[in-house]
């Protein structure tokens, strides 16, 4: 009894600890509840946390994105930012909500990192430690505070599931028959959060699959299955998001996004070393951090297990594909084109070199609690001082600030990425649409109309029947009602919503709609799921 209640206050000081320096981190960064400064995609993000708040009505907000219906859900995985949309609905502050979403993920970060970390190590204290080496990653920190990428950011939460899943998978450590449970569970965070964080998985899980056929513990017969298991159930339960996206990009050809030239946008490696060294938030770099865990383990490497060996090379070999020693102009022709930047591998390679900091310190032979101690209080002093560099860098280079005030504005701000994933007919006539011009009686020309969350409505009198187009995207759900009747929307000018009208008053209103086959696929998801709530029979032993 008393070493159960031990191990209770024990996990309760753990959990308590854990939150305290989750929120810490957030608010170093972030303590102000009415201004955000950032930079990159901090308008894309914010704009699509409001646009989620109406996710139950409609699947496209026109209180967003320039009021032009743009499908982002269709073609960015929303899941796991509903969250902050729940703030948002909540609190009318977006600010605020974004700010506590930012908190909540890093909880569930270091709370994933610490239960992956223990159950790998098999060790709280090496647990703890991993998840505070994570957390305080600098690309993880860059990605919220730096380039507002809620999206990358959020994905590396379910890195470490995905690969203490593929590590039992293929060498059997942990409790039978979950391995492909966690590397489920682990992809389709990812897949619901971020598409070239799964993509980079995949591609790395692939190569992992091709080394454990040399070095694996378990039958390839039991690896064929569970990898199986787990390859169909992440197909079923991100349906819902693969069934829309899928759809909409066969129903027509679409704007993709940039393609950048990736020997261009690879790390130069003495500037990203000199970055690392200060650990500059504003390049991307491996962070002080990183640095540490690729020279440090020269010196104790040759007594590490395994698999701490093979996390140190995987992060030896993803620090150099960031940087333009590699030769990526031979992929330039490649699907990694989609990459547009080497550095991304960044996120990947953190999470490596986590666990090679773990193992170093297993060479401290301090008592656990000092320990811990000491790397949490020298990773919010390190967090603190980048905080301090970085405001200095936001003056020098500029920054993106957003206050309460603004969340009025924000629906005209970010022009540039609604033109991502829309139709590509609409990208010759980017300044009509931009400026919401109808095209009628043979020209472009403004015309009054209004919008809410679900709905774009104008009235338009013509004095003969013609075609009009409307600065609406048109996507395959598209619907539209001409004085409360259904309409056949057709392809306009510029691929924008197309309507046959007739002499007269027309009172038209545009909307979205989810589909029979949406609510299937949410459905099937839900079945999908229930392979990993069964519990895996336990094998009668003779005594």
């Amino acid at each position: 009894m008393k070493n159960w209640l031990k191990q209770r206050r024990t996990a309760l000081a753990t959990v308590l600890f854990l939150t305290a320096v989750a929120t810490a981190a957030t608010v170093i960064f972030l303590h102000h509840l009415n201004l955000i400064i950032a930079t990159g995609d901090l308008t894309f993000h914010l704009s699509r946390i409001q646009g989620l708040t109406t996710i139950l009505h409609s699947p496209v907000n026109f209180e967003t994105f320039n009021h032009h219906g743009y499908g982002v859900n269709w073609f960015y995985p929303s899941l796991t930012l509903l969250p902050a949309a729940f703030f948002e609905a909540l609190t009318q502050r977006l600010v605020l909500s974004y700010t506590l979403y930012i908190w909540i993920v890093n909880l569930a970060t270091i709370g994933i990192a610490a239960y992956c970390g223990t159950r790998f190590w098999r060790n709280r204290t090496s647990g703890v430690l991993f998840a505070l080496f994570y957390l305080f990653a600098n690309y993880r920190l860059s990605n919220f505070f730096y380039r507002a990428d809620l999206a990358e950011g959020t994905a590396m939460a379910f890195l470490p599931l995905v690969f203490l899943g593929a590590y039992e998978l293929f060498w059997g450590t942990g409790r039978p028959n979950s391995g492909w449970k966690l590397l489920t569970v682990g992809m389709v965070g990812i897949l619901y959060t971020h598409l070239l964080t799964a993509f980079l998985c995949i591609l790395l899980l692939l190569c992992l699959t091709l080394g454990a056929l040399f070095t694996r513990r378990r039958p390839i017969r039991t690896i064929l299955s569970e990898g199986i298991k787990a390859v169909s159930c992440t197909a079923l339960i991100t349906l819902p998001f693969w069934g829309p996206f899928l759809r909409e990009m066969s129903f027509q050809k679409l704007n993709h996004p940039a393609f950048n030239q990736l020997l261009a946008q690879a790390l130069d490696p003495t500037t990203t070393l000199k970055a690392a060294a200060l650990n500059q938030l504003d390049q991307s770099n491996l962070g002080l951090l990183g640095l540490i865990a690729i020279t440090l383990p020269l010196f104790t490497l040759r007594k590490w297990p395994a698999a701490a060996k093979w996390s140190y090379g995987i992060s030896l070999v993803l620090a150099f594909l960031t940087t333009n020693l590699f030769p990526w102009q031979w992929l330039q022709n490649t699907p990694l084109v989609y990459l547009q930047f080497p550095w991304r591998l960044l996120g990947l390679q953190a999470f490596f070199a986590s666990i090679c900091l773990v193992e170093c310190w297993h060479w401290f032979r301090q008592p656990a609690g000092l320990k811990i101690g000491l790397v949490a209080l020298a990773l919010l002093v390190l967090s603190t001082a980048s905080f301090s560099l970085l405001q200095t860098d936001f003056t020098r280079i500029g920054s993106l600030k957003f206050t309460t005030a603004d969340t009025s504005q924000l629906a005209t701000m970010g022009e540039y990425y609604q033109y991502d994933y829309a139709p590509a007919a609409t990208i010759p006539y980017q300044t009509q649409a931009t400026q919401h011009l109808f095209y009628l009686d043979g020209n472009w020309q403004t015309h009054p109309y209004h919008v809410t969350a679900a709905h774009f409505t104008t009235k338009i009198s013509l004095s003969a029947a013609q075609t009009v187009t409307l600065p609406v995207f048109r996507y395959a759900t598209t619907q539209a009602t001409v004085n409360g009747h259904p309409a056949h929307v057709t392809a306009g000018k510029g691929g924008l919503v197309g309507l046959h009208l007739h002499a007269g008053t027309n009172t038209i209103q545009i909307g979205y709609t989810y589909s029979i086959r949406f609510y299937a696929a949410i459905l099937i998801a839900l079945l999908g799921c229930l392979p990993l709530l069964k519990r895996p029979q336990s094998k009668n032993r003779n005594v």
